[in-house]
């Protein structure tokens, strides 16, 4: 993001506020309508208090930092709490600026600047601390420490400032800008800064006159060039122009304070906002549901002062039909403890900032992988291995339904031994198929005539490139870019928690679903010196030339074991009975095979007929199920996973392996499958959502026999 610097008193003030984007979703203010008076404040006000504000350091100073937007909000913030308690203490700068950035308008977090709307939402969302809970301190030479951490209890502080309501407010309109301060006392807004806002010249004696009246404010001179973009607060007019309180201290115009002509404004203006106070909240903790149960069957939870608070999403899970007998479930987390457990990357691969209270997403995820671990680690410490289980959620829902599903599963891992970090992305291919697929087709006309219009129209009309992009997605996530990418920074931080624990002492477990296993599979080469217990993959949405490549390597090298690597996959009939969109009437693999990958019928590892012999090796003609052209790759996978002797005849019902062949390969082959809760429809999509599934994998990361219990069954995964 670009920005300027202005020169004043000897040091450099970034300029580096942007302008609002259009959003028409920005509710406007319209003006009560009241008479206005000559001036705002009235006379008897400035008199009586403005000596006492400034006295009580309300005229903040950014230093050189470039977090004008962040400086003033606070501004506004600090007024009107100010004129209702003289008592009150400053809000964070560094919160308000932080969380701008963290909801405005621009990806990433390697930039200076943000945008008003960003640093409103960050106050709607979180509230705002005092800056003695996180501070913003500027040097006496004008520098600014470039990060501070927040202090313990400053979640619970912010609640007690929330937002009320903001508007945007008709910034051309002086009118409308004039009842704005009548009405609420203070306006957030922006604007191109100019020579003119240098007022060194205005001179002050060494102790300045009280401020009794507006009068005493020296007016900004008019100018043509603009320098570059400054976010401040107004907080009254006169007839010549706004009151301006700036955020370079008391030495700049008159303690702080200036008037900004109307011609002036116009002239420059960029936005303005209006807002007011919210009702505080009592301020309770996140963590109040973590201390309900027992993880690693001894001493407190292992989330207490671990996880974070975080960004809240919000969204419900999946809805299904036909209830059940609900099982005993432990609660789930709360989403922003979900996000504490969870690496969020974008679409090339870039982690996403999700943990409000650290400076990046660099910082984040050294937190996720490193230290909370480690901390786990040394509350829980013991004897047996520390388990670690790396989970690739299924790429196929948005980040609000993935994070609540998270926030289901995780106590269920932590309760049972493993720590969990969970893979995902910010967004999902499943919504992008229904869109597409509803766009063109309907519902009512399922055939396999139209499954094969689907095949060719989603091919050519982006859902083969969206495919193709996930995929390549995946494999940039383990670049050692600038900033690095999601992945390469995973395997840093597990290979530095290795080495802290001990090699031998820290076990990984890897589970996949869907395209989750893009990810894994990726990740796979960067895991060589660590020790990788068990691998489990539900139905994992990638081809057995990518298999070849990323999987078999690992099970001929022994790097995971061929014993402890298990497919969870749908019988054949089930994947003819799924759906996708409830349109194209097969699976999403199906889908993804005949339609997405890179040849018409491609084999996909999470398919029971790329396992089963019969529809390789001597019946090719008779079923047609694989384009020819992938019988090496399927040949090349069995051999290996196999061995000799290639089962036959298993794949459309899930019947006919031995026990041992069974132990590995579980085939789903009941229609329905059970979250705790309720019956779900068994599909592509319910694998992380069926108890058995669940149960099965954490018995196998604990190092347990099929048929026995867990300490903590696994209840509800569909809270």
């Amino acid at each position: 993001m670009p920005n300027n610097n202005f020169v004043w008193t000897g040091s450099e003030i970034t300029l580096d506020v942007r302008p609002d984007r259009l959003d028409i979703r920005d509710r406007q203010f319209t003006p009560a309508v009241r008479h206005l008076h000559p001036t705002c404040p009235s006379p008897d006000w400035v008199a009586a208090h403005w000596q006492a504000y400034v006295d009580a350091g309300m005229i903040l100073n950014q230093g050189s930092a470039g977090a004008c937007t962040g400086f003033g909000l606070s501004a506004v913030i600090n007024y009107l709490h100010w004129c209702e308690n003289p008592d009150h203490q400053q809000v964070s700068p560094r919160m308000v600026y932080h969380l701008a950035k963290f909801y405005d308008e621009w990806q990433g977090d390697d930039y200076v600047g943000s945008s008003c709307r960003g640093a409103l939402k960050g106050w709607n969302k979180h509230g705002v601390c005092s800056r003695d809970l996180w501070p913003f301190t500027v040097h006496a030479n004008n520098t600014a420490v470039s990060w501070e951490a927040p202090k313990t209890g400053w979640e619970q502080d912010a609640q007690t400032r929330p937002l009320g309501v903001y508007y945007r407010i008709n910034k051309d309109s002086i009118s409308d800008m004039q009842a704005a301060l009548a009405e609420t006392g203070a306006v957030y807004v922006s604007a191109s800064v100019h020579t003119g806002w240098y007022l060194s010249s205005y001179r002050q004696p060494k102790k300045p006159q009280p401020l009794t009246n507006l009068d005493q404010l020296p007016l900004i001179p008019a100018q043509a060039q603009g320098i570059g973009g400054h976010a401040f607060a107004l907080i009254g007019y006169t007839s010549q122009g706004f009151v301006v309180q700036n955020s370079w201290g008391t030495g700049w115009g008159c303690q702080g304070l200036a008037i900004l002509t109307y011609e002036d404004w116009q002239n420059n203006c960029t936005d303005a906002w209006a807002v007011s106070l919210g009702v505080p909240s009592s301020g309770v903790s996140a963590y109040a549901s973590t201390d309900s149960y027992t993880p690693f069957q001894s001493g407190p939870s292992m989330l207490a002062g671990l996880v974070p608070p975080m960004a809240s999403r919000r969204s419900g899970p999946p809805q299904h039909k036909k209830p059940v007998h609900a099982a005993h479930s432990l609660p789930p987390l709360s989403l922003d403890q979900a996000y504490g457990l969870s690496l969020v990357m974008d679409n090339n691969g870039a982690l996403i900032q999700r943990l409000v209270a650290f400076k990046n997403a660099a910082t984040s995820a050294e937190h996720i992988v490193y230290h909370a671990p480690l901390a786990a680690y040394t509350q829980h410490k013991s004897k047996r291995a520390f388990k670690l289980t790396l989970f690739a959620l299924s790429g196929l829902a948005d980040e609000d339904t993935t994070l609540a599903h998270i926030a289901s599963l995780a106590p269920y891992f932590l309760a049972n031994g493993s720590y969990p970090i969970f893979l995902t992305w910010n967004s999902g291919l499943g919504d992008s198929l229904d869109q597409l697929l509803s766009s063109e087709f309907s519902t009512a006309g399922k055939s396999t005539a139209q499954d094969m219009s689907i095949e060719s129209y989603a091919a050519t009309n982006g859902g083969k490139a969206e495919w193709t992009l996930l995929k390549q997605n995946a494999e940039l996530s383990v670049l050692n870019d600038s900033p690095p990418r999601g992945l390469h920074v995973l395997a840093r931080y597990l290979q530095k928690l290795a080495n802290e624990i001990g090699q031998d002492h820290m076990e990984i477990h890897l589970v996949a679903h869907s395209a989750g296993a893009q990810l894994i599979g990726n990740l796979l080469p960067y895991l060589k010196k660590l020790k990788i217990k068990t691998c489990s993959l539900f139905a994992p949405a990638c081809s057995l030339d990518f298999a070849n490549a990323k999987f078999l390597p690992v099970l001929e090298s022994g790097l995971i074991a061929r014993n402890q690597f298990h497919l969870h996959v749908l019988s054949d009939e089930l994947e003819k009975t799924d759906n996708v969109a409830q349109i194209y009437s097969k699976s999403l693999l199906y889908l993804l095979a005949r339609s997405f990958e890179a040849r018409h019928k491609t084999p996909m590892l999470g398919m029971a007929t790329s396992l089963d012999a019969d529809f390789f090796s001597g019946k090719i003609k008779d079923n047609a199920q694989w384009n020819p052209a992938a019988i090496p790759a399927l040949r090349k996978w069995n051999d290996t996973y196999w061995g000799k002797q290639l089962p036959r005849g298993f794949a459309a019902k899930g019947q006919g392996l031995t026990p041992k062949q069974a132990s590995t390969l579980h085939i789903q082959q009941q229609r329905y499958v059970h979250s705790g809760h309720e019956a779900l429809r068994a599909g592509h999509t319910t694998f992380d959502y069926d108890e058995k599934t669940i149960s099965a994998t954490l018995l196998r990361i604990a190092g347990m026999k099929p048929d026995q219990t867990l300490p903590y069954p696994v209840g509800n995964l569909n809270l």
